[in-house]
């Protein structure tokens, strides 16, 4: 401890004379009477003389600094795989006694030195597991070294022990991730390394979504290891038939993966699971990885298009032919002056050149019914889906146009550029003008060479609804460049269709809503989200929602919606694999409602995919962080070498605390005991 003074340490002469000058003065100069024998008047001039200069201390404003040494032991991080691979390898056996019988050993045996921190990783981080039961169905390396910079923050880590496979199948690889490590990762590696003759499906890539009547296309991704000159069937099946199959041939004995693709038709409507299987080798010992699954929503639902016009023109015809040839739309074509039937059965408008002030026009627009407008005529648009700024109604501009590569409402082709640059000029409307509502802009026009922000094409959505909108006359001079350049009109057609893809994503009128996955993989949990409204429009909670599953087996799961402010929310956990009917439901003012469909709970087979160890990386991963590599049967030497390490060592802080002494309660102590000693002193003599 050491004491310090704001002022200077001369001021103690001073105190220390007025101290006793006083006590002095009290007891000897002034009181000369016999009322004090000669040891209490001594006693007494002490107790003032003390009592005076501790007060005068204060005054210097004294403190005390207090130096602390903190011990701060090396943090040592054991991270083990808690992954399905672990427990699937030849030497599984072997891997489950290490972590029952010695593994709690070794952390002991580190628990005397360093701070242990054991975390199970795979799919999920757990923080001191009671139990490593290797049950997690994917491996994310980058999980560990996320979660320890979230929960350990400014707790230096100075070494890792990872025990793994080496076998991870999610998130950055790990050789990545330890550029950005500053300690060691001592590795014991465990499975087996040596490659079988086996066949896997990696993956399986297609489309969510499809139209009835339409083919899709299904590709899957074979990975074969220690297979040559063999004939592999690949067949795709739902309900227990097959639907189609593929037989290639296998080539090379090396890790290599083959892409097959099949067409597949879709007849029907509804929710639709198919599996993926392949042929099962001689002597393949992992015939979990043969077997996949994946599932498709056919869309049952024709789109219906209305197309008015105030005069007759090609562009109507151009975009007609494309929608006519798919079986996915329904189209009407009629004169403003023609028009006989109701537009709120119709999921779509394309409305050409609309006259201002046109009442047909304003009622499209009132209906909040998607619409494709085609018009050079801005004023029309305007506070509607323009925003316009300047517009000469009797001119126009001859223009190019220019692809924007930022968009992204719905997916490009690699032609849109090209093509772009070689469109034909056509007429623009002249002014500043700039669309309305979320838009994003396709084309932009090119004027004299000059590129500018005004749009030509692009797609919005404002409160009203959704729009697309061409500004400008000649559209179909389009379709007929992309014919001279092609031969085809593919480029055109993929414009159109996209177009009304985006457009035409059904209105749902009905107050209650429910949001809900219709395939989701066995470790992920089922999260459902409602919302009801009432006549306004608003959205309420009033009434209870209430989901009810149904399993093939016709087991049922019952479940209430917690409610928030405006929506309803539910986490129904995770369910077993198979095919679920669920209906949500509600009653409100006497009145039921209710939605239903269905469910795919998927098998997730990714760890079974790959069991080869991956040792090699593993040991890449040891020596670029400066660590070590141990296999599971020699790694006994790993706390000698993590204690030979002059860099995991215990660091010792000094901590410095400071004091005042007006502060500190035991002076106010001694103060008040002095004064009442003295007090009672002279009262005791009958001076007070």
């Amino acid at each position: 401890m050491h004491i310090y003074s704001e002022h200077s340490w001369w001021w103690l002469i001073v105190i220390l004379l007025f101290s006793f000058g006083i006590a002095y003065f009290q007891y000897y100069f002034k009181n000369t009477t016999t009322v004090f024998s000669k040891n209490i008047r001594a006693l007494l001039f002490s107790i003032r003389a003390i009592l005076l200069f501790i007060l005068g201390l204060l005054l210097l404003n004294l403190y005390s600094k207090f130096t602390s040494n903190e011990y701060i032991k090396p943090v040592l991080v054991i991270a083990v795989d808690n992954s399905q691979s672990m427990r699937s390898a030849k030497d599984s056996s072997k891997v489950l006694a290490f972590i029952q019988k010695q593994f709690p050993k070794l952390v002991e045996e580190f628990k005397n030195k360093m701070d242990v921190q054991v975390i199970s990783f795979g799919e999920n981080i757990h923080f001191n597991p009671e139990k490593i039961t290797f049950n997690e169905l994917k491996t994310n390396a980058e999980s560990i070294w996320n979660i320890i910079n979230q929960t350990l923050g400014n707790r230096p880590v100075s070494a890792m022990i990872l025990i793994s496979d080496g076998i991870f199948n999610e998130g950055v690889h790990p050789i990545s991730l330890a550029q950005s490590l500053d300690y060691p990762v001592y590795i014991i590696g465990t499975g087996d390394t040596t490659i079988y003759k086996d066949i896997a499906i990696k993956k399986i890539l297609h489309n969510n979504s499809v139209f009835i009547g339409n083919d899709f296309i299904a590709e899957v991704l074979i990975k074969s290891s220690g297979v040559k000159q063999e004939k592999i069937k690949i067949s795709i099946s739902e309900n227990h038939q097959e639907i189609s199959s593929k037989e290639i041939i296998i080539n090379s004995d090396k890790q290599d993966v083959v892409s097959v693709s099949f067409q597949l038709p879709a007849n029907k409507g509804g929710h639709h699971t198919y599996k993926v299987q392949t042929t099962i080798l001689k002597d393949e010992k992992n015939t979990q990885n043969n077997i996949a699954y994946f599932a498709v929503n056919v869309i049952e639902n024709k789109t219906k298009v209305l197309f008015l016009y105030s005069a007759p023109h090609p562009d109507i015809s151009a975009i007609h032919q494309v929608l006519r040839t798919s079986e996915q739309y329904e189209t009407d074509v009629f004169s403003e002056s023609s028009l006989n039937q109701n537009i709120n059965k119709y999921d779509v408008i394309v409305y050409h050149s609309p006259d201002d002030h046109s009442p047909l026009f304003n009622k499209c627009w009132s209906s909040s019914i998607p619409m494709f407008v085609i018009s050079s005529n801005v004023s029309v648009l305007n506070n509607k889906l323009l925003n316009i700024k300047q517009y000469l109604p009797q001119q126009s501009n001859e223009i190019e146009c220019y692809f924007n590569s930022n968009f992204s409402a719905f997916s490009i082709t690699e032609d849109y550029v090209s093509l772009t640059q070689q469109l034909p000029i056509i007429l623009a409307p002249y002014g500043n003008y700039s669309p309305i509502g979320e838009s994003e802009i396709l084309y932009y026009q090119k004027i004299n060479n000059v590129l500018t922000d005004l749009p030509l094409m692009y797609v919005t959505t404002t409160t009203q609804g959704k729009y697309a909108v061409f500004l400008g006359d000649g559209l179909w001079r389009w379709k007929m460049t992309n014919y001279q350049i092609k031969q085809n009109h593919e480029w055109f057609t993929h414009l159109i269709t996209q177009t009304f893809r985006y457009l035409s994503i059904k209105r749902d009128k009905s107050p209650f809503k429910v949001y809900i996955p219709t395939t989701i993989n066995e470790n992920e949990p089922l999260q459902v989200r409602s919302e009801f409204l009432n006549e306004t429009m608003q959205n309420i909670t009033e009434p209870d929602v209430f989901l009810k599953l149904e399993n093939a087996n016709k087991r049922e799961y019952k479940y209430v919606f917690n409610k928030s402010t405006s929506y309803y929310f539910l986490n129904a956990g995770n369910l077993p694999v198979g095919e679920y009917t669920y209906t949500a439901y509600t009653q409100y003012k006497g009145k039921d409602y209710k939605q239903s469909g269905k469910v795919h709970v998927l098998p997730l087979s990714i760890e079974q995919n790959n069991l080869v160890a991956q040792h090699s990386l593993l040991k890449a991963l040891a020596n670029k962080t400066g660590g070590k590599f141990y296999t599971l049967d020699k790694y006994q030497t790993i706390y000698e070498d993590i204690q030979k390490d002059e860099n995991i060592k215990t660091i010792i802080t000094q901590q410095d605390t400071y004091q005042y002494w007006i502060d500190n309660k035991y002076i106010f102590a001694i103060i008040v005991l002095l004064a009442i000693l003295e007090w009672s002193i002279r009262r005791w003599n009958g001076v007070i």
